[in-house]
């Protein structure tokens, strides 16, 4: 019984919110992590509008696992901005990164608070994290205390990505880059190879649509 990742799980539903993924594709993913104190950035992105469904919900060895599909966004639907206290982030930290890339696609403004035992460590962090960011055009602003994006309705730019020795946040840049049809990898890809073993390769499978896949 090998329970699934939440991080790539939410990498997924982040992939199906903002790239160009078939409508009639569907990420289905088994015995996924869903305690509480742990799946804290799906919640967020079902907030601002990812369309994320518990399709099986069960307790085992003490721990809450279900089965999850993940769905593209209907046509003309984008995320929405939303603010984040400090107790949403600590309930979905290792996924930090990929909420930030979320709040780059989303209508309106998003602030990603840190809970305040994070904020000394993360502020290098974020300003690479942010610095990544800006090379799509959005505007990221780095606070102490977290993070404040403002997203865009589209982006067009953004290359280069550099995930640095974390592999979050290469997986989160990884994201980026398949969303904005990106052709080269991102810097450091092997990071996030090592810990999320052939996600590259699954992530640019969901984006082929079935019909294609046949011809």
């Amino acid at each position: 019984y090998v329970p699934g990742d939440t991080t790539e799980a939410v990498a997924f539903a982040l992939l199906a919110s903002v790239a160009n993924m078939p409508k009639e594709n569907v990420v289905k993913l088994s015995n996924v992590e869903l305690n509480t104190s742990r799946s804290g950035a799906l919640t967020c992105l079902k907030r601002m509008g990812a369309n994320i469904e518990t399709v099986t919900r069960r307790e085992k060895f003490g721990d809450v696992f279900g089965d999850v599909e993940i769905y593209p966004l209907e046509a003309g639907k984008r995320l929405q901005g939303r603010r984040f206290s400090e107790d949403s982030i600590a309930t979905g930290f290792g996924e930090y990164a990929l909420l930030a890339v979320a709040a780059c696609f989303a209508e309106g403004e998003t602030i990603l608070r840190l809970p305040r035992e994070k904020r000394t460590e993360m502020r290098p962090k974020n300003e690479f994290l942010a610095e990544n960011l800006r090379k799509t055009g959005v505007e990221v602003g780095v606070y102490d205390d977290g993070l404040v994006i403002r997203g865009m309705e589209t982006i067009v730019n953004g290359s280069d990505f550099d995930g640095g020795d974390s592999a979050e946040m290469g997986l989160a840049l990884m994201v980026l880059s398949l969303a904005l049809q990106n052709k080269e990898p991102i810097v450091h890809i092997e990071t996030v190879e090592a810990e999320f073993p052939g996600i590259y390769e699954k992530m640019k499978q969901a984006l082929v649509s079935e019909a294609k896949e046949e011809a």
